[in-house]
């Protein structure tokens, strides 16, 4: 029987839970901290379409998307990313 040891993340991170949401982090959980009681409406993990699905001569391309951790509001203007 052969014992593997879990591999650890590229950049080593520690997963943490915070108010019951589980973080990929110790300094995501920490920024979570810092902005949880703050005014603006904070969203968290959603995704945006960077460019929508294309096709050049015939081959199909996949939309680009991206998943920032943290994302801010103010009123219904998106004002910043993180």
């Amino acid at each position: 029987m052969v014992i593997r040891k879990r591999r650890r993340g590229k950049y080593n991170a520690q997963p943490v839970v915070i108010d019951g949401i589980r973080f990929a982090s110790k300094a995501e959980g920490a920024y979570y901290m810092l902005i949880r009681n703050k005014p603006h409406k904070i969203t968290m993990q959603e995704p945006f379409e960077i460019l929508s699905a294309f096709k050049i001569n015939g081959k199909r391309y996949a939309a680009r998307k991206y998943k920032p951790d943290f994302c801010f509001y103010d009123g219904e203007k998106l004002a910043k990313v993180v």
